[in-house]
């Protein structure tokens, strides 16, 4: 059997076997599930000042409270499932593999697992990097809070910058930069061109206009190029800033498909004095090692080689 489910955490599709078992007052909901075509996101849960306060009939008598629901769902992921999280510092759109086990209540669930992912795009300051590798880990004393770990890369003009966060979905998330060749913390900031607030000279007008129109438009914009992606048959349809001011730097537009698994063909177009066509083609030859070839209607040509160690 299938379930077209949607939530704002989880839109997709639900198939395998489900059932209650237990006395009405110890009700457990469990089962074996696929998740195929479907997005997920973390959503933080909002307290509700209606459960602490004690629930009245019209009689003005106590209601007995309802029994919580007990979970136990074994969870496989199928096919195009993808992570789509926007936090604080860092968006990620990444299609996933893995398992979960969900066990606790309706009202509590906890999750053990992981998910993994060895492509798709990871946004840093409006800066957006290649996913290598990406894991986001459930343990029972999180609940449903993921743990995420990314690795990610972007090539830039003197130097390939490479991206790590780790931390639990929210807003204390922890980024790091380091670069191939090695640069300073400082110079690797001047490269990305980051906001001037993160260089520590405080907040500035253009940074301002620059998140606005950023969160504005990222909504919408997400929501016709996954389509088109779909629509397609491609692994990725994005529109990208170039840069963290999107009035200076504008927007990349990418497309991109593994034609095998595991050769990755990509074509950007940005605007610079006139349109730069670029094509590339990356072969992983495991999901952190990744030989790259480059081409742009200007006549630069380029060829590299990465390499990173697991977390």
């Amino acid at each position: 059997d299938r379930l077209l489910y949607a939530s704002p955490s989880f839109t997709g599709i639900l198939s395998g076997n489900a059932y209650y078992r237990g006395p009405v007052e110890a009700m457990v909901l469990g089962g074996d599930v696929k998740v195929s075509d479907a997005r997920l996101s973390y959503v933080p849960a909002e307290p509700n000042p209606a459960d602490a306060a004690e629930k009245t009939a019209s009689t003005g008598e106590p209601v007995p409270p309802v029994p919580p629901t007990g979970l136990d769902f074994k969870v496989q992921i199928g096919s195009d499932v993808r992570i789509k999280q926007a936090m604080t510092v860092l968006d990620i759109d990444v299609p996933v593999e893995g398992s979960l086990t969900v066990r606790g209540t309706m009202e509590e669930p906890k999750l053990t697992g992981q998910i993994t992912a060895d492509r798709g795009t990871v946004v840093a300051y409006r800066n957006a990097f290649q996913v290598l590798e990406a894991r986001a880990e459930f343990t029972e004393q999180r609940g449903y809070i993921p743990y995420i770990r990314v690795l990610a890369r972007k090539p830039a003009e003197q130097a390939v910058v490479f991206l790590r966060a780790e931390g639990e979905a929210g807003p204390n998330l922890r980024i790091q930069f380091e670069s191939t060749p090695q640069m300073s913390t400082e110079e690797i900031f001047a490269l990305l061109d980051l906001p001037e607030m993160l260089r520590g000279n405080g907040l500035m007008m253009q940074d301002i206009l620059d998140e606005g129109i950023y969160v504005v438009g990222k909504a919408t914009i997400d929501t016709l190029t996954r389509s088109l992606a779909e629509f397609l048959h491609v692994d990725e349809f994005s529109l990208v800033p170039r840069g963290s001011s999107l009035f200076r730097d504008g927007v990349e537009l990418r497309v991109g498909k593994f034609v095998t698994p595991n050769l990755y063909l990509q074509y950007t177009s940005f605007y610079e004095d006139g349109f730069i066509h670029k094509i590339g083609l990356d072969y992983y030859l495991s999901p952190l090692s990744v030989l790259n070839l480059a081409y742009s209607t200007t006549g630069d040509f380029s060829f590299g080689f990465s390499i990173r160690m697991r977390f």
